[in-house]
């Protein structure tokens, strides 16, 4: 799911403006913003590909795309730090 997901929102490093915007209006972001804040052993490799999946999404989610930018930066924590 979040590799499609990645998909809708990025094609050859730029940003879908009309992809991003509907997935923002549908919550995917939030949805994949608590997926990050749930704990895990960091040993668990199938998790660790699950949060570098959750992480590409939100990368190509904010692509191109100031107001997804904006709407994430103040979650910027999350992704500063690991796990």
């Amino acid at each position: 799911i979040l590799i499609r997901l990645s998909r809708l929102c990025s094609q050859s490093k730029k940003g879908r403006n009309q992809q991003q915007r509907l997935l923002k209006n549908m919550g995917a972001h939030s949805v994949v913003l608590d997926l990050l804040q749930i704990p895990y052993e960091k040993t668990d490799d199938k998790m660790n590909e699950i949060m570098t999946l959750a992480h590409n999404f939100l990368q190509n989610f904010c692509r191109g795309n100031p107001q997804n930018q904006i709407l994430l930066h103040k979650n910027l924590n999350l992704f500063l730090t690991p796990g």
